[in-house]
């Protein structure tokens, strides 16, 4: 099926006819819940999506059917549990690595709802089961790993100053929630680092606090969570980047914060 699925989405760029083809039939495409649904869907909406949006003779009624699209594929995200939010977002990364120019990127990330929505990026890292049981650490890192990098990819293509907005959410959120999902939502900050620092260096700063409490494994959020070793993990990498992302004349001061 995957095979199957890359071929579709090497072909639709250069048949811009049956792009409009399999974009209707996807949208009247009623599909129960299977193993392969977060495999195939996603990625067929996504491509389909790009294709229409940046043909050389695409119409405005194609621009508008792309955004269907993405906003179908959004809807589907937001359904899924972490398992299929992390290939939803591999989909959409590789669309968006593929796409030229930043009209795609935008849209994309209206359909998403983002900047406001950033931290669903990150739910169900380490809470969310995986083949019935709790989460490996493995498996945390590979969710995580995911959506670090449709932010990566996501951030080089919309416009600066819509990137530096999703950013600054995500730093925000971070610096100013104290509660359990905070753990998840720390494991994107290396998707926004360093650049986010180039700009909001101190909102990096203030994330510090709630990242090493994580790290330290002092959230009393986390201490009966059996995904408590991969949040610790998560802040871990977190830390790693914050430190290897601040100005050298702050590494004594944000190193404080951990002591």
């Amino acid at each position: 099926v995957t095979a199957l699925v890359t071929a579709v989405c090497d072909l639709l760029p250069s048949q811009l006819e049956r792009s409009r083809s399999v974009a209707h039939l996807l949208l009247k495409l009623t599909v129960p819940s299977t193993q392969w649904l977060p495999l195939t869907l996603p990625r067929l909406l996504a491509f389909n999506a790009l294709s229409l949006s940046e043909a050389a003779s695409a119409t405005p009624q194609d621009t508008e059917l792309s955004n269907v699209l993405l906003k179908r594929a959004a809807d589907l995200f937001q359904s899924q549990d972490a398992n299929g939010h992390k290939e939803s977002l591999l989909a959409l990364a590789d669309a968006l690595d593929r796409s030229s120019g930043k009209t795609f990127a935008v849209a994309m990330a209206k359909a998403l709802g983002l900047p406001s929505s950033v931290p669903q990026l990150s739910n169900g890292f380490t809470t969310d089961l995986y083949e019935g049981a709790p989460p490996s650490v493995d498996v945390i890192l590979q969710r995580a790993e995911a959506s670090r990098r449709f932010l990566r990819s996501l951030m080089g293509h919309l416009p600066a100053d819509q990137a530096k907005a999703v950013q600054r959410r995500l730093l925000e959120f971070v610096a100013l929630n104290t509660r359990e999902p905070l753990a998840n939502s720390i494991g994107l900050l290396p998707g926004i680092l360093p650049e986010a620092c180039e700009h909001s260096w101190t909102f990096c700063r203030k994330t510090m606090a709630a990242v090493c409490r994580c790290a330290s494994g002092a959230d009393p959020d986390l201490a009966t969570s059996p995904g408590a070793a991969g949040a610790e993990t998560l802040a871990m990498e977190a830390l790693e980047a914050l430190v290897e992302s601040c100005p050298k004349e702050e590494v004594s001061i944000l190193l404080e914060n951990f002591r």
